[in-house]
Formats: structure tokens, C-alpha cells, sequence
């Protein structure tokens, strides 16, 4: 059986800043009575603040931690263990209320070497660039 909740708060100072800090923790529990449960968890904390009424930019700080590799598979060798803190910084453009257009920029560290490279070797470091377009109907 999986278990999983998520939880938040949410904070706007004023009309230009948003704060949110986010915890998400799940347990999976396995038949056989001699398996232990196993534990998952994230957590982050961003802060968004408006340029302008179209414009926004904002960053994120994050800690993800599966012992027993339930949802994160690691890449390291001999280890189910996936723990994995980074970053990131994000600048939206919303041209309308349903719209939004994302350019982010995001870099992860895990101890273990949990990512691997462009070539396949195990590494700590995972950072990427990305685009994204959103749309809310």
C-alpha cells in the first residue's frame, strides 16, 4: 500500500511577492511483515516576485530524499539511495490569465552521483536549461 500527502503554505506579502513552501512525504508498506515500510520525501521553498503585470521571475530551493529508491531511481552504483539538493531560477511571461511561457534554468547536486552525463558515467551534478509553455483551461 502507498501512502502520500502533500502539504503547503502560501504567503503573498504584497501584490508583487509570492512565497510557498511546499513538503511532500510518501510511505510504501509491503506484505511480507519482515520488509520495512519505506519512506520518500521533498521539499521546497520558492519566492516569485512580479516585474511587472505580464512578467515574473522567481527561485526555488529543493531537497529530495528516497532511501530505498521507491520513486527516484539512483544511478550510483550499489546503492537503491537517491538524495538529490538544488536549485532554480525562472523568469514567466503571461501574455493572458491562461498562459504562460517559462524559461528556467535548474541545477540538482546528489552526494552519491545519482545522474550520469552525456556520455553515461555516474555524476553529482545534473543542471539543465528548459522552455516550457503552460496553458490553464
Amino acid at each position: 500500500m502507498r501512502y502520500f500527502n502533500n502539504f503547503y503554505a502560501y504567503y503573498t506579502p504584497s501584490g508583487r511577492w509570492e512565497l510557498l513552501a511546499l513538503a511532500d512525504v510518501g510511505l510504501q508498506a509491503y506484505q511480507a511483515a519482515l520488509t520495512p515500510a519505506s519512506v520518500w520525501f521533498t521539499s521546497n521553498a520558492i519566492a516569485r516576485y512580479k516585474l511587472a503585470p505580464e512578467w515574473a521571475l522567481a527561485g526555488r530551493v529543493e531537497l529530495y530524499s528516497d532511501e530505498r529508491g521507491v520513486i527516484f531511481a539512483s544511478r550510483a552504483p550499489d546503492t537503491e539511495r537517491f538524495t538529490a539538493y538544488g536549485g532554480s531560477l525562472n523568469l514567466d511571461y503571461s501574455p493572458a490569465a491562461h498562459l504562460r511561457l517559462r524559461l528556467e534554468h535548474r541545477l540538482l547536486a546528489s552526494p552519491s552521483n545519482s545522474f550520469t552525463d552525456r556520455r553515461g558515467n555516474a555524476t553529482g551534478l545534473n543542471h539543465f536549461i528548459i522552455a516550457s509553455l503552460s496553458a490553464r483551461f
